[in-house]
């Protein structure tokens, strides 16, 4: 019954809370359009809308703000400690990146072929960790627009600006540690299996050039703690 109720749970928190999190901020910006798109539309038109609305927040952001901008500052913050995507780019002469499509399909690859797929409770943590992000920028986007609407400032953007960063800041430290528990898995991985791997992948000579300079961490034999 729980992994039954945890696949869909992800999904749910990924594609439909952001949709109710934009209808909340409409519902702030203004509150009488609100009530009257839920007296037109019904529970029921108001829960479709925010499905589809939450879908598309979702799939712009995963593609253009999550992998080509929150990735690159993850990896500039790790400053000498590594994520999964530094952890390979050393590995091997090639960047891999989770926003590149060489990274991404390394990437994912590895965790089914090495590490047995996504475990639920790694999903609704994903999940979660999106949804702090998103909820971040459209609160970040609610200052502008707040602005526009009401042709000033007050004390409403002030608000929207705490919340961008207590929300966004929540979703940077949850991703680190996130990125820091799926890199404990990876090298647990026998690095001949990572170049094997990626070699099947992407069929770059060049992999086979570095397994014998590849050193073996010493951290492979040791158990994460996912909890």
């Amino acid at each position: 019954m729980r992994n039954w109720l945890q696949a869909p749970l992800s999904y749910v928190i990924r594609y439909f809370f952001p949709g109710v999190i934009a209808f909340f901020y409409f519902y702030l910006l203004r509150p009488e359009d609100a009530k009257t798109a839920w007296e037109n539309f019904g529970h029921w038109g108001v829960l479709l809308l925010c499905a589809l609305l939450g879908t598309l927040i979702h799939l712009v952001y995963r593609s253009t703000i999550y992998n080509q901008i929150i990735l690159c500052l993850q990896d500039t913050l790790r400053n000498s400690s590594d994520n999964y995507r530094t952890y390979f780019r050393k590995m091997f002469s090639n960047e891999y990146r989770l926003g590149t499509k060489e990274g991404q399909f390394l990437y994912h690859q590895v965790k089914m072929e090495c590490i047995g797929g996504y475990s639920e409770e790694m999903q609704v943590a994903a999940s979660g960790i999106h949804l702090l992000y998103v909820s971040g920028i459209m609160s970040f986007f609610m200052i502008f627009i707040h602005w526009w609407a009401e042709g000033g400032l007050d004390i409403n953007q002030v608000w929207f600006l705490l919340t961008f960063l207590l929300l966004f800041g929540s979703g940077i430290l949850s991703d680190r540690y996130y990125e820091t528990v799926e890199l404990g898995f990876i090298k647990r991985v026998h690095p001949n299996k990572l170049i094997s791997v990626a070699e099947s992948l992407l069929n770059k000579k060049s992999i086979d050039q570095q397994s014998e300079s590849m050193p073996t961490d010493s951290t492979n034999d040791k158990t994460v703690d996912t909890t």
